[in-house]
């Protein structure tokens, strides 16, 4: 288990260049890794009642105002296009800043970027280093992203060198110029349950391509 208390310090830390074509999802001629959670393989962590796997799906529930993060230890890659589905299932658009998303250029809990999404339709895109979260992308309102309970929506990031394309059901949202760790990193997912009611985050049909 993984996790780091929500709420720190925020700053802005990389570059960003918004535009919004539409391009088909991890369509890379050799698979990397796949993971469809029909069960709960060991590099995700032993399942409690905080993570787990159902009907497909990897089922992250934070306790309030709380972070969790989950990787898929052992895997490790470099330039990549990386897909996995998101959805909301317990809590609704007015839960703050309950997010769920995809983690990427992943050491371990302290020191990771990631994609999210909201439940009113927003996304955003940060880096812990060291335990201390940066912002790089605020939060923003998107036509691309479905609000509202169990609305899929399709998450992919494309990294090349130290460069990151972002997008939200195939609409590119952003692109971030960071510092991925040398010798490759790991994915995972991301998930916070805001104040007064605890999500229930659902993640499925993970899949990483050349």
């Amino acid at each position: 288990m993984s996790r780091i208390r929500a709420g720190l310090t925020l700053s802005v830390l990389a570059a960003m260049v918004f535009a919004a074509p539409i391009v088909h999802a991890c369509t890379g001629n050799q698979i990397l890794y796949q993971d469809s959670f029909q069960t709960l393989a060991n590099n995700w962590g032993t399942a409690d009642s905080n993570h787990f796997v159902k009907n497909g799906q990897l089922i992250v529930t934070p306790p309030l105002n709380l972070v969790y993060m989950y990787f898929s230890s052992g895997n490790i890659f470099t330039d990549m296009d990386a897909c996995i589905d998101v959805e909301i299932t317990t809590g609704g658009p007015k839960l703050g800043h309950s997010f769920g998303g995809m983690a990427f250029w992943s050491v371990d809990v302290n020191n990771t970027y990631y994609l999210s999404i909201g439940p009113s339709g927003t996304y955003s895109a940060g880096r812990y280093v060291a335990g201390r979260l940066f912002t790089i992308v605020g939060w923003t309102g998107s036509p691309a992203v479905k609000s509202g309970l169990n609305q899929v929506n399709h998450l992919r990031v494309v990294t090349k060198g130290n460069q990151a394309t972002l997008y939200v059901n195939d609409q590119q949202v952003a692109v971030i110029t960071g510092q991925p760790p040398q010798g490759g990193s790991e994915i995972g997912v991301i998930a916070e349950s805001g104040p007064g009611t605890r999500a229930v985050w659902a993640f499925s049909n993970l899949k990483i391509t050349n």
